[in-house]
């Protein structure tokens, strides 16, 4: 899961609050915050406004999700020969 923080307005001095709660989840200049909505890590990656860990990912305890599998092929069979 990945870790994200609140660091600020980079353009404006990085300004802003200390602490403030976004979609359920409390983002603070000191603090990592775990999330885990798709769409936030969406929103979250491509805002200057947030710093991400990726340091916390790999402290994930072993056998979480399970690995994703390679797509089945798709179309006919080749001729055999």
């Amino acid at each position: 899961m990945p870790r994200y923080r609140f660091i600020g307005d980079p353009q404006d001095g990085f300004d802003g609050p200390d602490r403030f709660t976004w979609m359920g989840v409390e983002f603070s200049r000191d603090e990592w915050a775990d999330v885990s909505d798709l769409f936030m890590v969406a929103k979250l990656d491509g805002h200057s406004h947030y710093e991400r860990d990726d340091d916390g990912e790999a402290q994930e305890p072993a056998g979480g999700d399970a690995p994703v599998s390679a797509p089945k092929k798709r179309g006919r069979p080749k001729k055999a020969s």
